[in-house]
């Protein structure tokens, strides 16, 4: 069996290990490889083709509510009783969810809404900023684009429900224009005309192709002397409340500090640890048509269905709802059609001919927040996990965070709502 040595190098430069190649885990090994630190980058797949390769693209800098909270909660039985909706649950997947939901429904009905929403806000809000220098440093200004996201609806009551989210958005420097059917196909012609109006949200950026961005930030790691390895991690040796070695695909990898972002799949690393989080897994979807186009340069949500068809560098893509199953369920088809069935409704125009869908992991926890602490077991490991829907919004945060406690600074911003303790 090979074994990769590492530790501190003899000119002091300290080796940091970061398990996940997604936007987070690369995020984080780019803004550690800046600060001077000999990082390796480990990851069964290559970066940027896990969740990051096929979600929206959309750096949702105003989405700082939680994902429960009452009108959530309140709406969960009619989203489980459409079978198109925002929301399934296999069945035989329910009993070992229940506890989580529990958890879910707790914090909707009960939790601290607008603390949670703060300590959100403090992840999302400067995503777009952030994005365009680090698309500027790595080469790529093209991949970022700063134009708002539209939420396009089907009646008027979904535009008076939304109005409310609107309106603390605003408050918080993200603003907002009511687009009537006529304008909203003047800004859109090739939009379906059974949507009766529109709210287009400024301050709102995204990305034509996301696996490209993570790839791009990737290449860049190994360009400033990081390395990256494509391997699974299939176990850790601890030694005196230490991370000694990760015992990998590719033999036995000696560990100085490291650093567990790995998205979904984080849980299974933390119990090798021996350590328990309540990290659900929710599985997203999309469908995208290759080729195609729509007379459009913004995403667009369908706010019934909570789905977002947008403009790809290979084509449009629909992204979104939400499936709880087991991490390794197998795909179920019928998500991706429906996802396809709304692109082609939104535009009519599409013509779906060359259509290829994809699945996806969100990692997920009940209160809405993500981890971003030092492990409780061991002395040597940070964690940076659970950021549900926003993990490509929330990694630039994220990475200058986990550098601060990578290097033992104290944090600028409150870190109580994202501790590992909380759970």
């Amino acid at each position: 069996m090979s074994h990769f040595k590492t530790g501190v190098l003899a000119n002091g430069t300290v080796h940091v290990t970061v398990i996940g190649a997604g936007a987070i885990g690369t995020t984080v090994a780019y803004e550690l490889v800046k600060a001077g630190y000999a990082v390796r980058l480990v990851d069964r797949l290559p970066p940027g083709e896990g969740c990051s390769h096929g979600n929206a693209g959309v750096f949702a800098a105003a989405s700082a509510q939680p994902l429960a909270y009452p009108g959530t909660v309140m709406q969960v039985p009619k989203y489980l009783a459409d079978p198109k909706g925002p929301l399934h649950v296999r069945l035989r997947y329910l009993p070992r969810l229940l506890p989580w939901l529990a958890q879910f429904g707790w914090h909707g009905l009960f939790g601290n809404k607008g603390a949670t929403t703060e300590a959100m806000h403090m992840l999302v809000a400067s995503s777009v900023e952030d994005y365009e220098r680090l698309a500027r440093e790595i080469g790529e200004p093209n991949l970022v684009r700063r134009n708002g996201w539209i939420y396009a609806y089907n009646n008027t009551a979904e535009m008076r429900a939304n109005l409310a989210k609107l309106e603390e958005d605003r408050r918080r420097g993200f603003d907002y224009e009511t687009l009537n059917s006529r304008a909203l196909r003047e800004r859109l012609p090739g939009i379906s005309a059974h949507y009766v109006g529109a709210h287009h949200v400024h301050g709102i950026g995204h990305t034509p192709n996301p696996g490209r961005l993570v790839k791009a930030i990737a290449n860049r790691i190994q360009h400033l002397g990081g390395e990256i390895f494509e391997a699974g991690v299939e176990g850790m040796r601890v030694e005196d409340r230490r991370v000694s070695a990760l015992r990998t695909t590719l033999g036995e990898l000696s560990v100085d500090q490291l650093v567990i972002a790995a998205g979904a799949y984080s849980a299974r690393l933390m119990a090798m640890l021996g350590e328990s989080v309540p990290l659900e897994t929710e599985r997203g979807y999309h469908a995208m048509f290759l080729g195609e186009s729509v007379v459009a340069d913004i995403p667009v949500m369908d706010a019934g269905l909570k789905a977002i068809v947008t403009p790809m560098e290979a084509g449009v893509r629909a992204a979104g709802t939400v499936e709880f199953a087991s991490l390794d369920a197998p795909e179920n088809p019928q998500r991706a059609r429906n996802l396809a069935d709304l692109a082609k409704r939104m535009y009519p125009g599409l013509s779906g001919s060359n259509c290829e869908t994809w699945l996806g992991r969100r990692p997920t926890l009940p209160d809405s927040l993500p981890v971003i602490d030092r492990a409780r077991s061991v002395s040597n490991v940070v964690l940076g996990f659970g950021h549900q829907h926003v993990g490509l919004t929330g990694a630039p945060e994220t990475a200058r965070l986990i550098a601060r406690l990578v290097k033992g600074e104290p944090p600028n911003i409150n870190m109580a709502p994202y501790t590992i303790t909380r759970f």
